[in-house]
């Protein structure tokens, strides 16, 4: 029997390990999981992102009364690779908006090496202007994905992009990397 191939991933419902053919993933039960967060605003789905590549002003990084700062809100990709091993993967984010204590976006996470897709959900912990942090808890019964939840936080990076940095990933392997808005 040919050795399973094992795959570290990160994020996105928690690191995850991907065993060669061990399956499929459920992706009916996850698709719920995709959809963008209600902020609030009485738009489906939240406020509307910016436009790939524009620079939202200082004050848009700025967070009132424990809201999720504007300029945060939108979807976000990258890779994120795993701090040990330096396992990449394809990292996706959705904000729409919120306060502390709410959900306020969703992931995905693509392994580089399978056809895995990892899903969560983040709730705000903490906003300022100089960060956020999240506790993604997963979503979806993928055996693939641990299961476990992480913190994840976030600051502005140069060109207008997003850095990650996960925590509480099983074996260490808190993943990071910078993300870029998307259209």
């Amino acid at each position: 029997m040919p050795l399973a191939v094992l795959a570290v991933l990160a994020a996105g419902g928690g690191l995850w390990w991907a065993l060669g053919d061990a399956g499929k993933p459920d992706r009916g039960s996850q698709d719920s999981a995709t959809s963008r967060p209600d902020d609030g605003s009485g738009t489906p789905g939240g406020q509307a992102a910016s436009p790939a590549g524009t620079q939202s002003s200082p004050a848009a990084w700025a967070s009132g009364s424990g809201s999720l700062p504007t300029g945060y809100l939108g979807t976000w990709q990258g890779t994120i690779t795993t701090r040990v091993g330096g396992l990449p993967s394809t990292f996706k984010v959705e904000f729409g908006g919120g306060k502390v204590g709410g959900v306020v976006g969703r992931t995905s996470n693509a392994s580089a090496f399978s056809d895995t897709v990892c899903r969560g959900e983040l709730t705000l912990l903490a906003a300022s202007a100089d960060r956020i942090e999240l506790q993604e808890r997963p979503v979806g019964t993928d055996p693939r994905c641990t299961g476990e939840p992480e913190k994840q936080t976030y600051t502005p990076a140069g060109s207008g992009a997003l850095h990650l940095e996960v925590s509480g990933a099983p074996l260490g392997m808190d993943p990071s990397g910078d993300l870029a808005k998307q259209g």
